[in-house]
């Protein structure tokens, strides 16, 4: 995701600027994100509430609420007209858009199904048609999604660039050769080829940014769309990352950052990395040890889904304070997560606890389980509240 965050960030000074040289201040405190920034985390977002296992038609609701809420939140990022009235409308609806707006949101849905590109390509087109349904924008994400997704595991320039000219576009223009007569350009048909040929000619991801903006067209989404593809095929230097993060921090988009740092939780935990942290930089060494027995817990914790935990209260976890960290260990698979304990209160039994406590149906039944119905009625409980 910082790969397109970045790009668009270091193009956004020189979206109408016209420059032709990859000779600039490359990222700094006046580089702002904007609506291809913001739809991006979007998404992003949209695919973690949706879920990893969702229908299409789930994820597809889940997109839409997502553009919407951060869309409001940010209303002056610099969508597009048409776009805007997408995103105030009581019930948007896809209006044949074949913008270049379609492309720069998709980023993170290669990575969110890395081991099938079929579903990585519907949930792309998705993304897409429920506002650009035009045949260009589909064409569009399903390029860039494929292109990324290649990258992603380990594929050649040559082997990407002979599928892109295969199902999607010619490429018959070095980046020279498009830089003398490119203007500003925001169909999917005029972004598309310009951004692909910056990744190919590019040597790192730095490189390829730079020369995405020196096209002199829509900067920002040039440079978003040929970054996100960058990104996974180089990585991004982690110094960019800090001063991404800097800048949202400065430009009051918190909130986005948050999305960003939940995704970067999630995506661990999808890889089944064997010790998540949450959050990432422990302040405190006093750490207590849980087992659990779903390895779902992982995923769900690192999303947000599942914020608390609760567990009898006996001798040891009396010890637990607010600002402790609890490992929690897996039993069948002996994966970790460590996670900082946000608050946590005690009750008499489990039934005060599920009546003083907003907990999920399920989730209490499954507890429920572990205990015989003496411990239940008569042992203290506790709710364990955690950051994510």
């Amino acid at each position: 995701m910082y790969g397109s965050i970045i790009g668009d960030m270091v193009g956004s000074p020189y979206e109408f600027a016209g420059i032709k040289t990859t000779d600039f201040d490359f990222i700094n405190e006046k580089s702002l994100f904007t609506d291809d920034s913001v739809m991006t985390v979007a998404i992003a977002e949209a695919l973690m509430n949706a879920g990893h296992d969702a229908d299409l038609d789930v994820i597809r609701k889940s997109i839409i609420e997502s553009m919407v809420r951060l869309g409001r939140m940010f209303p002056s990022a610099g969508y597009g007209s048409s776009f805007v009235e997408w995103i105030f409308k009581r019930n948007p609806q896809p209006y044949g858009s074949y913008g270049n707006g379609s492309a720069m949101r998709v980023g993170t849905i290669a990575s969110f199904y890395p081991n099938d590109l079929q579903r990585a390509l519907s949930v792309a087109k998705i993304s897409a048609e429920v506002s650009h349904n035009h045949p260009e924008a589909i064409k569009a994400v399903e390029c860039t999604t494929e292109m990324i997704w290649l990258s992603n595991k380990g594929g050649e320039k040559d082997e990407i660039r002979k599928i892109v000219e295969e199902k999607y576009y010619i490429l018959d223009k070095s980046c020279d050769e498009i830089r003398q007569d490119y203007k500003f350009d925001v169909s999917c048909q005029g972004t598309m080829p310009a951004a692909i040929q910056c990744f190919f000619e590019g040597n790192n991801y730095e490189e390829v940014v730079r020369l995405a903006v020196s096209l002199g067209g829509d900067a920002d989404t040039l440079a978003c769309i040929s970054g996100s593809i960058a990104e996974a095929y180089y990585g991004v230097p982690e110094h960019l990352k800090k001063r991404c993060r800097r800048n949202l921090k400065e430009q009051n988009a918190t909130s986005l950052l948050n999305i960003i740092e939940r995704y970067e939780y999630y995506m661990k935990a999808l890889e089944n990395e064997k010790v998540i942290v949450i959050p990432k930089k422990p302040d405190r060494k006093r750490v207590h040890n849980m087992t659990i027995q779903d390895n779902d817990f992982f995923s769900e914790v690192a999303t947000g889904v599942r914020t608390y935990e609760i567990r009898m209260c006996d001798s040891k976890r009396k010890e637990i304070q607010p600002g402790d960290y609890i490992t929690f260990k897996c039993r069948k698979t002996e994966k970790k997560c460590i996670v900082k304990v946000k608050s946590l209160h005690v009750y008499s039994n489990i039934f005060e606890l599920n009546r003083k406590e907003n907990v999920n149906v399920r989730y209490i039944k499954e507890v429920m389980k572990y205990y015989t119905k003496e411990e239940l009625a008569n042992k203290p409980f506790m709710m364990i509240k955690l950051f994510y």
